[in-house]
């Protein structure tokens, strides 16, 4: 999966971090024979696996493009959301660009029932509680802007940091923007999607912390227009880790 993630997402206009966090597999090895080959690769090593907010949190950080792409290890959102996600957000000045499968024309396809069910259930919590027009609140794959991310430091929140950032950002009354999204599960992670109960309970509990940061209702919000993509993007970080979010 690694050569082909590569292969799927390197260009010479951006720059790429790759977190690997706390693999037991020759994810490390392979990723630092690709940092040989592309001198704008960049690969971070977890040397114990700590989860995915350590793992986005790093890769956020290391980044130094004004505009930050965040993506699947296994590509569930396709690299063509990356020029789509840049522009949107740069184009409409948002803090935050969501690649939205829960968008009235985003897809999902090959994610497992009841892993769906609990995903659609949990953003549409999310958006009824913060009354807002964002669909998706829970997926990795989005767009930060280096200003936002100066201003409310991911390091301070608490609970699922994907939900945490958009309602953090909600809540200073920051734009967050939809890009309509496509999220196709490859075969190997529906093969190994099992979720036990306490891992649900776990994943449960981290999304309820989040609610800490639930903007206050009065806060103004309208929709905005979605954008075609852009052939240029800033920067973008990868992560590879053990550990998956909720499904969106």
């Amino acid at each position: 999966m690694v050569e082909s993630t590569v292969a799927a997402l390197v260009r010479d206009d951006a720059e790429f971090i790759f977190v690997d966090d706390g693999s037991s597999d020759a994810t490390g090895d392979l990723l630092r024979e690709a940092a040989v080959k592309w001198p704008n690769i960049q690969v971070i090593v977890h040397a114990k696996n700590q989860g995915a907010n350590a793992a986005l949190l790093t890769g956020l950080y290391a980044a130094t493009g004004e505009s930050i792409v965040v993506l699947d290890a296994d590509l569930s959102y396709g690299p063509e959301h990356v020029d789509a996600l840049a522009s949107a957000l740069r184009a409409q000045y948002a803090a935050i660009a969501v690649a939205s499968p829960y968008h009235l024309d985003g897809t999902v396809h090959n994610v497992p029932p009841t892993r769906l069910a609990l995903s659609v259930a949990a953003n549409r919590f999310f958006r009824s509680v913060t009354r807002s027009h964002v669909a998706t609140y829970t997926g990795m794959v989005r767009a930060y802007s280096r200003n936002f991310l100066s201003r409310v430091d991911p390091r301070t929140l608490t609970g699922e940091i994907n939900c945490a950032l958009i309602l953090a950002a909600l809540s200073r009354g920051e734009r967050v923007v939809e890009v309509p999204a496509r999220l196709a599960w490859p075969e190997m992670r529906r093969a190994e999607s099992r979720l036990s109960a306490r891992s649900l309970a776990r994943r449960t509990g981290a999304v309820l912390a989040s609610l800490r940061h639930v903007p206050l209702p009065k806060v103004p919000f309208s929709p905005t227009p979605m954008l075609p993509m852009s052939p240029t993007a800033p920067g973008y970080a990868s992560n590879t880790t053990r550990h998956k979010d909720w499904n969106g």
